[in-house]
């Protein structure tokens, strides 16, 4: 499964097979756990 994370726009399009998109910002969990991204490295692109 590849993670893709998408920043500023959001990937409403039909699902892709082996993808995981993920619609998030870049803060840090301290400053908002809902919408913070996981490390960098969690993602493929």
């Amino acid at each position: 499964m590849k993670r893709v994370l998408t920043v500023g726009m959001t990937y409403t399009g039909d699902p892709v097979d082996g993808v995981e998109i993920e619609n998030l910002g870049l803060c840090q969990p301290s400053v908002d756990q809902k919408r913070a991204a996981y490390a960098l490295y969690e993602y493929d692109t």
